[in-house]
């Protein structure tokens, strides 16, 4: 009887997820190797359309390789991450998700709004998740300063802005640097403002606004006094990916690559502690909890349409040689508020 009764309080173990990785170039190699420590996922397969890359990840995360979409489309997958080139994410993603399947697709979701509206409809039909690879929500540096931005303590922000440059990917042939790279800032100066721009301005260095540029600023309007800058460059050697805050006493400096985050006045300078973590792994948690309670997708759809809607108005702006100020038209879904925020900055750092 105590052994019946035992048993019966003891927490049950639910079975693994079972996940599949689509495209392990640089980006995706990490997401298998992650999914191969977890103890909750059984990383069913990994997929590359080069044979011999998909066998060496494989081997690497001790799993089956893959070369076809239809075979692992085949398997009895919960979820995958979707790491293939920008222009291929909407055809196969919709493949997963009309099997049922959810997804996790690298930013950006597609390569067009109307694209991202297919995706998000399909998702929201069957009730899956669907989350868009926005890893900089993930970095605790960012998570810090979201929450301190929602203290209010520092009052109304005038201005935010960042820098991200560094040498072109040469795996990028199918994006340009505003939807490659701009996407990231884009996102963050909404979420970690709570507000949506209305209005936006482009300019580039290269070729065109869409796959030649080497260069960008995009200058973001938010109302209420509140502007925003997103600079980005292929043209540097080395990467360097910066945030700054600026309220009427004091200014914030963010640090992407090294999780530091800096507060300063007239006074002095004050680092606030971050527990450092590896964003792409916080990402995975909360992209397999969602999966697995049937939660709220943690960075939705909705989300990545305000991105595209953004980026195509910048490149408009940009393609025009006056660089007018463009109208961004109300999307219905609103921008997540900042709310419930923790007493302490540390409590919200894992």
């Amino acid at each position: 009887m105590l052994t019946t009764l035992t048993s019966f309080l003891a927490p049950q173990r639910m079975a693994p997820l079972r996940v599949a990785v689509l495209g392990v170039g640089v980006m995706g190699q990490h997401h298998a190797r992650l999914y191969a420590s977890m103890p909750e996922v059984d990383l069913v397969g990994v997929l590359d359309v080069d044979p011999t890359r998909a066998s060496l990840i494989a081997d690497r995360c001790n799993t089956t390789p893959y070369t076809s979409f239809q075979a692992l489309l085949e398997e009895d997958l919960d979820a995958v991450s979707v790491v293939v080139p920008t222009s291929d994410h909407h055809a196969i993603a919709m493949q997963f998700l009309e099997r049922g399947i959810h997804c996790l697709v690298e930013k950006p979701l597609a390569s067009t709004f109307r694209q991202c509206q297919e995706l998000d409809a399909a998702a929201a039909s069957r009730n899956l998740t669907l989350m868009v690879g926005h890893i900089e929500r993930f970095n605790p540096a960012i998570q810090a300063l979201r929450d301190i931005i929602g203290f209010g303590t520092l009052g109304p922000i005038y201005g935010i802005s960042s820098l991200r440059v560094g040498p072109r990917p040469p795996r990028i042939t199918d994006a340009g640097i505003m939807l490659d790279v701009g996407c990231h800032d884009i996102d963050l100066l909404s979420w970690l403002t709570g507000q949506r721009a209305t209005e936006v301005r482009a300019t580039v260095i290269g070729s065109d606004a869409w796959i030649g540029a080497e260069a960008a600023t995009i200058q973001l309007e938010f109302g209420l006094l509140k502007s925003g800058i997103a600079e980005m460059s292929w043209q540097y050697k080395y990467k360097n990916r910066r945030l700054t805050v600026q309220w009427e006493h004091c200014t914030a400096l963010l640090d992407f690559m090294k999780q530091q985050l800096i507060i300063s006045n007239t006074i002095g300078a004050s680092e606030v502690p971050i527990i450092r973590a590896e964003p792409l792994r916080r990402e995975l948690d909360a992209f397999l909890s969602s999966v697995r309670h049937d939660g709220d997708s943690p960075v939705p759809g909705a989300d990545s349409l305000y991105t595209l809607q953004v980026i195509e108005a910048a490149q408009a702006s940009a393609s025009n040689p006056e660089h007018p100020w463009l109208p961004l038209p109300s999307l219905i879904e609103a921008v997540p508020q900042i709310a419930n925020f923790p007493q302490e900055v540390e409590m919200a750092v894992l």
